[in-house]
């Protein structure tokens, strides 16, 4: 059977096996925040559990979709574990995301006792803590949470495998109301309002993925285009389009934008700030030329100005320190737009005339002022208020002219939640300071006068919202730099450098947007860049931005098996070609478990990420093995200063002996001169290879790369992660000392060797459940002792452990050295304690969990013999095996 028809009968048996559910599975998104979103009241099976279930409710508005789902009865219950017979929710997800996934619940709470629920995946909690909901200081009202109760870190569930897994949501507190679960891959995703749209239950008839997203704000005032993605058997579209959710909902004629479009995307225009409306109805082909009509999506344009926030307010007199400008600018007394009638809380002046400045950061494009007056709850019988007011402005923030036509302003009321009533029109005005100058007050009797708040807004001229994050790191020498774009503009001038203060044109362009590729930006150097926005008829005519940064990576990524999927034109084998097709030629396979008909990336085995390339080698028949990737474009290897091709390997303990090589445009390069290359004891850790470049020729112009082993007759399996370009020559880890743990040279009680079917060599040491701990300093028995005798240089220690049932030793070696900045106990012994909760053996580097980072303990030592120390901390922790690595 082909590759193609055993993955096809694979997918076939996944759906005949989730028959007696009702529903289709939810579908998770393929994009790259990973979405899975889940309206409460849409579940596939609702179980009671003796007394409480969950219900429908509508009572409360603000949720998303057709309701919220309850859990009743509401007498006070709380189950803080989860154990199995909560009332329960459950809904099928189908994902194509493996890996950890964060999970985001919405809610509303009324009070501490109906504010958490379980959220597990095919019955295990997320933690062992629920979900708290909402912020726990703020009730009566939808919010989002992410936080488990304890404050513990953020919610998430691991998903192991693709295809149809079961998402829960269990009772803890009776009363509960939620509305909606989302799941990201994306640690950076926050969901804002009523969250993303829900996934499809695989009803691909209809429009999907629209942009702007549903219920998108702050649209950005350019939007041209509605985009979205066509049903499985559209041929056209028929696009509804307007401000009226009833015409667009209804397909009004007034609303129908477009008939029998071809393409997904319509062009359209928009106003600032108004909402839209918008649906897409798919119109499938011959014969039937069915409508699958689409759900109505909004979207709202952003607004006509933006409050300027860094303004600084001076005056020519205060009436006492409690009184001073500052309070205009600084929010004080202002709570949701409403001023309270506290004095201390506003600026007064002790005399009339009396001038107030405004400056600000930079010049402005002003839209309007608004203004809080003086509203002491006295104001009524003293009048202190401004009243005849000279409003002028500053391009320079030293010369001002008058603003003409500035009527009165209005008396405050003299009452707290006092909302702005006077406005002034700017009009466009260029500005760096606004100045007032008070003439008069409306008592008329005492010569004071003040005003509660003042606030500007400004039309958005400078280009904001860079992309990358200004201080991002990792960014690639072949990304492209975006930004939001200013209003009113020609042009945009890219500047970029690595001296923010002499940022030279290296670019302009009439989108937001600007690849530097062609830049060469070196790797893993900081740069500063700056975009000009130009509107030759306005004064004046450029908008100097902010100055941003960000650094490069220290790699250009070849490839590092994220992208590989279990699915049709993802498939790992399609891009990393094996023998498949040619077995008397090539003895490799590449695929988890070929044997098994499992061609996936490998997901357990892996150096970074989720996932890494599997290859199976056989030269019994063959003569060779090999994966090959033909790049679809041919890569430069010797742009942004690259001279190293790195990538990481590890083999597995069933390998015979053989030799890695690579091959780059034909190319070979062998990886050591060593027959057993890739035999014990170099398979037991991910080894990094660094291949210099300098002499190998047509490095402009890579077209393949080939990873092969050779050697007659070897068998086993390769794995291969991380593939990439860096500018210098890297070291290569090696591992050059490995032994059983069980061959101590000398051991003591209560450490013991102990009989293990899958541990190597069939035994490993540790100690017994109950025998005790010893967590605050190394103890004087239970130690192992080994020799290690070396040739020089730095090294670090990988042990094989498995953290079932304890996790944590002390080690040390004896007359070696750590660097200075190296965190270790007060005794001078390595900590080694809490690696990650992984199941079964595990390769684990030898870290200090004293170090605040966890980092990986390194021993300088010189040529000679040493002594290392293992000593038991944690009962029932498990040691197997252990090597010595040396890093440079």
């Amino acid at each position: 059977m082909s590759k193609q028809l055993f993955i096809i009968a694979l997918a076939i048996g996944l759906v005949m096996g989730h028959l007696a559910w009702a529903k289709t599975p939810l579908d998770q998104d393929a994009g790259p925040d990973g979405i899975v979103s889940v309206e409460a009241e849409h579940f596939d099976e609702n179980v009671p559990d003796g007394a409480h279930f969950w219900e429908l409710n509508t009572d409360i508005d603000g949720f998303s979709g057709d309701g919220f789902m309850r859990a009743l009865p509401d007498i006070g219950a709380n189950d803080g574990t989860v154990i199995g017979g909560d009332a329960r929710l459950d809904f099928q997800v189908n994902f194509v995301k493996t890996g950890i996934h964060y999970v985001w619940v919405r809610s509303y709470r009324t009070s501490n006792f109906d504010d958490s629920v379980h959220v597990g995946l095919d019955e295990v909690e997320t933690t062992s803590e629920s979900i708290q909901t909402g912020d726990t200081s703020i009730s009566d009202t939808w919010q989002w949470s992410n936080e488990r109760r304890s404050s513990q870190g953020r919610a998430q569930v691991d998903v192991t495998s693709l295809g149809v897994h079961i998402l829960h949501a269990r009772m803890r507190e009776d009363g509960m109301r939620f509305d909606k679960i989302v799941l990201t891959t994306n640690p950076d995703f926050t969901p804002a309002d009523l969250g993303p749209e829900e996934s499809s239950r695989g009803d691909k008839t209809k429009a999907r993925g629209p942009s702007p997203s549903n219920d998108g704000s702050d649209v950005p005032w350019y939007l041209n285009e509605l985009n979205w993605e066509a049903g499985e058997f559209a041929t056209t579209h028929n696009v509804y389009f307007g401000k009226s959710f009833d015409d667009v909902q209804d397909r009004a004629a007034a609303a129908l934008l477009a008939e029998g479009l071809t393409e997904t995307s319509q062009a359209i225009q928009t106003d600032l700030e108004t909402t839209y409306y918008w649906a897409v109805d798919e119109v499938n082909g011959a014969p039937d030329f069915s409508v699958n009509s689409g759900n109505v999506w909004s979207f709202t344009v952003e607004s006509v100005a933006n409050l300027i926030t860094n303004v600084t307010a001076t005056a020519d007199s205060q009436f006492s320190a409690e009184h001073g400008p500052e309070n205009t600018v600084n929010g004080s007394g202002l709570i949701d737009g409403l001023h309270n009638s506290r004095a201390e809380d506003m600026w007064q002046s002790n005399a009339i005339p009396a001038t107030i400045e405004f400056q600000f950061a930079r010049v402005y494009v002003l839209h309007e002022m608004r203004v809080w007056n003086h509203n002491q709850s006295i104001e009524t019988f003293l009048g202190f208020g401004a009243k005849d007011v000279t409003v002028e402005v500053s391009a320079n923030g030293t010369d001002f002219a008058a603003l003409e036509g500035v009527g009165p302003f209005t008396q405050a009321p003299a009452a707290g939640g006092y909302a702005a009533n006077t406005t002034v029109a700017f009009n466009g005005i260029a500005a760096k300071a606004v100045r007032l100058t008070i003439t008069s007050n409306f008592g008329g009797v005492f010569p004071n006068t003040g005003l509660s708040e003042v606030q500007f807004s400004a039309i958005p001229v400078f280009a904001r919202e860079p992309q990358p994050a200004d201080g991002a790191s990792g960014v690639g020498v072949d990304a492209t730099l975006g930004w939001r774009s200013g209003r009113h503009v020609d042009r945009h001038d890219l500047h970029l450098g690595t001296d923010p203060n002499d940022l030279p044109l290296v670019g302009s362009v009439s989108e937001n947007a600007f690849n530097v590729r062609d830049l060469d930006l070196p790797l893993g150097q900081t740069h500063y860049w700056r975009v000009d926005e130009v509107n030759d008829a306005t004064d004046p005519s450029i908008r100097v931005g902010d100055v941003w940064m960000f650094m490069t990576a220290d790699a250009i990524v070849i490839d590092d098996m994220e992208s590989y999927r279990d699915d049709e034109f993802r498939e790992i084998w399609a891009t990393w070609i094996d023998g498949f097709e040619d077995a008397a030629n090539n003895g490799a396979l590449v695929g988890a478990d070929p044997s098994a008909g499992d061609y996936a990336p490998e997901t357990n085995i892996v150096r970074g990420g989720s996932r890494s390339l599997p290859i199976w080698f056989d030269n019994s028949a063959a003569p060779i093995s090999e994966a090959t990737r033909t790049f679809a474009e041919a890569q430069d290897w010797t742009r942004s200063g690259v001279t190293t091709l790195v990538l990481y390997f590890q083999g597995d303990l069933t390998d015979l002996s053989g030799r890695l090589y690579v091959k780059i445009n034909d190319q070979k390069v062998v990886y050591m001169l060593a027959p057993d290359a890739i035999v014990p004891p170099a398979w037991l850790v991910w080894n990094r290879w660094s291949i210099d470049l300098s002499a190998l020729p047509g490095l402009t112009n890579v077209k393949t790369l080939i990873i092969g082993v050779e050697g007659a007759g070897v068998q086993g399996v390769l794995y291969v992660d991380d593939i990439q370009l860096v500018a210098a020559v890297a070291s290569s880890s090696r591992v050059v000392g490995w032994f059983e743990a069980e061959s101590a040279d000398s051991l003591t009680a209560p450490l013991e060797i102990m009989d293990e079917s899958t541990a190597s060599g069939g035994k490993y040491i540790g100690t017994l459940n109950g025998v005790g701990n010893s967590n605050n300093a190394p103890p004087p028995d239970g130690i192992a002792t080994y020799t290690l005798t070396v040739a020089g240089g730095t090294y670090k220690l990988t042990g094989r452990i498995d953290t079932e049932g304890g996790n944590s030793f002390w080690v040390r070696i004896l007359g070696a050295q750590t660097p200075p900045d190296t965190e270790l106990h007060a005794s001078g012994w390595v900590r080694w304690n809490d690696p990650p909760p992984l199941d079964g053996w595990n390769w684990i580097d030898i870290f200090s969990d004293d170090d605040d980072q966890d980092a990986t303990v390194l021993f300088t030592m010189d040529p000679g013999t040493y002594t290392l120390e293992i000593a038991r901390r944690e009962d029932g922790a498990r040691l197997d095996a252990i090597a010595l690595v040396q890093i440079d």
